[in-house]
């Protein structure tokens, strides 16, 4: 498909395909994690770059992680703002309605999943 127009960009909407995808001939991912975690995806973005692929992998185990949380909310956005504050940004994780609203117990899901993911960097 490049050969033939390479001025196209392929990106997957799954955080979880960037391999597929740039083995695939593609350009990369375009996902919500990156708003949590946007120094994970330019080191895996390196590394594939550099033929790096202990930290490829090292990366990609980081992202499975990751996608735990697509499963902690109705709304992936909410999990997503949910995830940001539990980083450390004081925002709000308000949705509009019909949205039902971050819970509690959630938040506390999200932020066992962050602590899993820096846990899983001093390996």
């Amino acid at each position: 498909m490049k050969v033939e127009r390479p001025e196209f960009t392929v990106l997957s909407g799954f955080d979880e395909y960037y391999l597929v995808n740039r083995i695939s001939g593609g350009d990369g991912v375009l996902c919500g994690l990156i708003n949590i975690e946007p120094k994970l995806f330019a080191t895996l973005h390196k590394a594939f770059e550099n033929k790096d692929f202990l930290t490829v992998e090292k990366c990609a185990h980081q992202i499975s992680i990751l996608m735990k949380l697509y499963d902690t909310t109705d709304l992936f956005v909410t999990g997503i703002k949910a995830a940001v504050k539990a980083k450390g940004l004081n925002i709000s994780t308000y949705t509009k309605e019909p949205v039902i609203q971050l819970t509690e117990e959630q938040f506390d899901n999200i932020e066992n999943i962050i602590n899993e993911v820096n846990e899983s960097l001093l390996v």
